[in-house]
């Protein structure tokens, strides 16, 4: 009997690590995510019927408070056309859920679990479609910035007043 204790405590302890550490994980890539990303986001704009044009460009901006913007940018003969699209964003367990709350994209959701982030790219596949998105800013590289610079500054200092 002590046995069997012994071994569901064990395994409630490795279930709680395992918790803990897909939240972190989730956590971890929000992160990573937040920012303006610009490149190629596989989207489409579908002008009737069966025609569409394919995005040249798409930016998403990812806001810390999971709320974003999709901007998707279309040659059309000789004019360009811009569609934007507002969204909640998060990610669950590994995957990214975007859900589009106005915008062409209303009542959509899109699931990428299928992606590597890794030096400011960002490319998987979305709706079985390739992507590349590369880092235009991040709202933690000034504070970053700002922190280790205060952080060398006080060392310098500290240095200086102990010699």
């Amino acid at each position: 009997m002590k046995t069997i204790k012994k071994l569901m405590m064990l395994l409630v302890a490795v279930f709680s690590l395992m918790t803990f550490s897909a939240c972190d994980s989730d956590t971890t890539t929000r992160w990573e995510l937040e920012g303006v990303w610009t490149g190629d986001f596989a989207m489409q704009l579908y002008l009737g019927g069966h025609y569409s044009k394919e995005a040249y460009k798409t930016t998403l901006y990812l806001y810390d408070n999971r709320e974003g913007k999709q901007v998707d940018y279309y040659r059309i003969g000789n004019t360009s056309t811009i569609d934007t699209n507002y969204f909640t964003w998060d990610v669950r367990g590994g995957r990214i859920i975007m859900n589009y709350d106005d915008g062409t994209m209303r009542g959509q959701t899109v699931t990428i679990d299928s992606y590597t982030l890794y030096n400011g790219y960002w490319e998987g596949i979305v709706e079985g479609h390739n992507f590349r998105m590369y880092k235009e800013a991040s709202a933690y590289d000034s504070y970053y910035d700002d922190y280790y610079a205060k952080q060398r500054n006080n060392t310098s200092l500290q240095s200086a007043e102990e010699e």
